[in-house]
């Protein structure tokens, strides 16, 4: 499978009144996977320059985006990347 890098403005994850996290958008995005035939990996946030980045195996970019589009949450961006051994 291939790796998607999804890259995220912080912003967009957060309730607007509050300036709060919209309850765990990691933990509904990795609920939603199943169903798109994808597997989340891993997320990480930068608060400093406002973004957050997950990793994704997938067959298709497609399916990464269905994905989060079911969990509600706007992407930036979505990279085909490949881990360096």
């Amino acid at each position: 499978m291939a790796q998607f890098l999804g890259i995220h403005d912080v912003n967009d994850l957060l309730v607007d009144t509050t300036k709060e996290l919209a309850g765990d958008p990691w933990e509904a995005y990795k609920t939603v996977c199943a169903a798109h035939n994808c597997k989340p990996l891993h997320v990480h946030f930068n608060k400093s320059v406002g973004k957050a980045f997950c990793v994704t195996e997938a067959n298709a970019s497609t399916d990464v985006q269905a994905a989060h589009d079911d969990a509600n949450l706007k992407l930036q961006d979505l990279i085909e990347v490949e881990l360096s051994e």
